[in-house]
């Protein structure tokens, strides 16, 4: 006995509603895998120790500088480049270079414009990152500065280390150090510095 027309339309119309919870539920699975993908990417590029390449530009005015009264400018080129170690380990190679424009501060001081000193760092992460991942490791400071007051005139070493924690959407990072000289043609003395920074996204 051949089924009705009828019968045909009756069951399609049975079976419609289960297939758009299907397609809609599949959608939905969609959209969430590439909101979470999208979060992935976003973090890779804003964590400190995200492993992709990364170059950032970093613009500093500082008003108000010396008897003149002068704003000094300061343009950071930092590029972050990552090195599997191994399956447990990463090496972070983190290098700052500043492109600065100094106008005379005083009277009897000269302007200039160009390199200052350049900073490189390299941290030693885990490649499993956790709420909180942890990376440390040695940073250098070189006397490349193109005019004496735009650098130290010292070479300088120290400790670095970098946390980053994550929690739901947001990501919060800093990185601390502290470097001493042990050469150059500075006259001022042996110099002590640290420095810290931090963010949040």
């Amino acid at each position: 006995m051949k089924p009705s027309f009828t019968a045909l339309l009756s069951s399609l119309l049975l079976l419609l509603p289960t297939s758009l919870r299907a397609q809609n539920q599949l959608t939905a699975d969609a959209t969430v895998a590439q909101d979470q993908g999208s979060l992935a990417a976003i973090r890779k590029a804003q964590s400190p120790v995200g492993d992709i390449l990364k170059v950032q530009f970093q613009n500093f005015l500082n008003p108000g500088v010396g008897s003149k009264d002068v704003t000094t400018y300061t343009q950071f080129v930092v590029g972050t480049v990552p090195f599997k170690l191994n399956d447990s380990w990463n090496l972070f190679v983190r290098t700052q270079l500043p492109l600065m424009n100094q106008p005379s501060v005083a009277p009897g001081t000269e302007s200039a414009f160009g390199l200052g000193d350049i900073n490189s760092t390299f941290y030693l992460v885990p490649r499993k990152h956790g709420k909180l991942t942890l990376g440390a490791g040695p940073t250098f400071t070189f006397p490349t500065a193109t005019a004496k007051v735009l650098g130290s005139g010292s070479w300088c070493v120290g400790p670095a280390a970098v946390a980053v924690v994550t929690s739901g959407r947001w990501l919060f990072g800093s990185r601390v150090n502290n470097q001493w000289s042990f050469a150059g043609w500075n006259k001022a003395g042996r110099l002590d510095h640290a420095a810290s920074s931090q963010g949040s996204r």
